[in-house]
């Protein structure tokens, strides 16, 4: 799954732990230790977006309002391959 994700954040640029945890199918937690592991290898770095992932139509349109559930704050955290 680990392969899965460096190839998921490679296409889509940026990504939320959210919009990885539902694209995978996980818990938030098991996103973020995959996140994680990618990050202390030096491949993912952390940056603030100025949204959801979804208003960048990240999600493709999955309509599973995982925007609504953010979008009360104004600073999101990404994570971004850097490879």
């Amino acid at each position: 799954m680990l392969i899965a994700l460096r190839d998921y954040l490679k296409v889509m640029k940026r990504a939320s732990l959210k919009d990885v945890a539902l694209r995978f199918d996980i818990p938030e937690s098991a996103a973020e230790d995959m996140l994680k592991y990618w990050t202390n290898k030096g491949c993912i770095k952390t940056v603030e977006g100025d949204g959801p992932s979804c208003a960048q139509h990240a999600c493709n349109g999955c309509h599973q309002n995982c925007c609504e559930a953010t979008a009360s704050s104004s600073i999101h955290l990404l994570y971004q391959w850097v490879g």
